[in-house]
């Protein structure tokens, strides 16, 4: 008996020991599949070699994790995946997506974003590389306003140039035009910046009616950079600058938009029997018959045309605005010329119209 009860104590305490290791080895187990990875590595310029500070470091997978290289372009990020990817970025510089396949030391070699650098922006005073401009000019070029759907060009700059608010007032064709304002309210007059196009200011029919096609860019001087054009300018200056002839072969451009406007809602109009009729319960309702007469006014209107007020001293007679003939002949249709019953509405409005 005293041999069993030995035996019974060794076998608990052997399954002790056994759950405790494999509860101890899982637990290096589980923090070997989760271990981070930290990643060091140097960002300089593919041109000159130099040191790039201040090169955004970003996980791909995951953007919330990231670093800035520091003044001698060195970094040091930390990863919970190392099969993850990182993404360098730099202004002027092409972005780099490097995968980091569980490796510690990683260097990169930005190459520069030439297109950028050297687009050309129009100031007041001439043109100048993007890169060199000093002053606060943006800028937007031809074939992105061409993308646009949009009919006027107003419309089309909504949300691309910074610093300029664009709203549309009204959708009326033929006064769909945007209202543009640089930097916000400036006066409590007129904010309209002035329009430049083709070096001409303030040239009849604006920037609106300007085929997209025809433009080859639009700067925007949103600074002390437009004083040259005076005190016209004082809330900016659009400047437009349409396409010219260039040397070489010649080319055809074709681009065709159609586009449907329809109203959300159209209002269902009176006819001129239900227009009559209404008036001459404006005629009751707008006089002194009490209101338990109403009734017996409007059966008056339909037969005879008018309605006296019993028990009124002297007698008080009211007339219906449309007499109980007129009605009938808009009803009958008796005399077009005379008693049309046109639906304006209708006539002038279709259901959709076209814009290509």
């Amino acid at each position: 008996m005293n041999y069993q009860t030995d035996f019974s104590k060794f076998s608990m305490i052997r399954n002790h020991v056994s759950l405790t290791m494999i509860l101890f080895f899982s637990g290096f187990l589980f923090m070997g599949l989760h271990a981070q990875t930290t990643v060091s590595g140097t960002v300089t310029s593919a041109s000159d070699n130099m040191p790039l500070p201040g090169v955004s470091v970003i996980d791909a997978n995951n953007p919330t994790t990231g670093v800035q290289a520091d003044f001698d372009g060195n970094f040091t990020i930390t990863l919970d995946d190392g099969s993850t990817s990182l993404r360098f970025s730099y202004i002027g510089f092409k972005a780099v997506v490097v995968p980091v396949n569980n490796q510690s030391t990683i260097n990169v070699s930005l190459e520069e974003d030439v297109a950028n650098l050297d687009e050309v922006v129009v100031v007041g005073y001439g043109t100048q590389k993007k890169a060199t401009v000093t002053g606060a000019v943006t800028a937007v070029q031809g074939p992105v306003l061409e993308s646009s759907p949009a009919i006027s060009v107003s419309n089309s700059l909504a949300g691309r140039l910074p610093g300029v608010v664009i709203v549309q007032t009204s959708g009326e064709p033929g006064n769909d035009e945007s209202n543009i304002s640089i930097r916000g309210t400036n006066t409590l007059g007129n904010n309209q910046p002035l329009i430049v196009i083709d070096g001409i200011p303030d040239r009849d029919g604006g920037i609106g009616r300007i085929n997209p096609d025809d433009i080859a860019n639009i700067s925007v001087l949103k600074d002390a950079s437009a004083a040259i054009y005076g005190a016209r300018a004082a809330n900016g200056a659009i400047i437009v600058t349409t396409k010219t002839g260039k040397a070489g072969k010649m080319q055809i451009n074709y681009k065709a938009d159609f586009g449907i406007t329809r109203p959300t809602r159209v209002p269902e109009m009176a006819s001129a029997v239900e227009y009559q009729t209404i008036m001459n319960e404006l005629a009751i309702y707008n006089s002194n018959i009490p209101s338990s007469q109403w009734g017996a006014a409007n059966t008056a209107f339909q037969t005879s045309g008018s309605y006296t007020i019993p028990g009124s001293d002297p007698a008080e007679t009211v007339n219906a605005a449309f007499s109980p003939e007129t009605i009938n002949n808009h009803r009958t249709n008796a005399d077009p010329w005379l008693y049309p019953d046109t639906d304006w509405f209708g006539a002038t409005f279709q259901d959709w119209a076209e814009q290509q």
